[in-house]
């Protein structure tokens, strides 16, 4: 049985509060699940948001290979279950028009020509097999 180590929600419309579980895979969001392992209130309240944990037991299903969902993960490593999560992909900045740099080197070295006279060499021998073939 795979397990997962995700959020379940609770409370009212526009006001969230979730449940960090441990669950079967397959189940649905707010479905049946093993352990409540703490709980995450994304709410700000007296300057910071509220995430209850039992690490222990967190710790536990996690060697036993259950797999955090990204924010429970992203959770974790800001308490210290997991190693803080790190971004793999670097956010790539543009360079402003008139700091580019333009190589014309792979335009001049394309040989056009050499497709042209490939296209036509192939026409003609087409068109020479199908006239051999009308003439007898």
């Amino acid at each position: 049985m795979p397990v997962r180590i995700r959020l379940q929600r609770f409370g009212r419309k526009k006001v969230p509060f979730y449940r960090i579980v441990s669950c079967d895979s397959r189940s649905r969001r707010d479905g049946k699940f093993l352990e409540v392992l703490g709980t995450y209130d994304p709410l700000i309240k007296n300057g910071q948001k509220e995430v209850r944990l039992n690490i222990d037991r967190c710790r536990y299903w996690l060697g036993v290979g259950a797999q955090p969902s990204d924010v429970v993960q992203r959770l974790f490593g800001q308490f210290g279950v997991l190693p803080p999560h790190v971004h793999k992909r670097q956010r790539q900045t543009s360079i402003p028009k008139n700091q580019r740099e333009f190589s014309t080197s792979a335009i001049n070295n394309t040989p056009t020509h050499q497709y042209l006279s490939d296209a036509i060499i192939n026409q003609n021998a087409a068109w020479a097999i199908s006239n051999l073939l009308i003439k007898k």
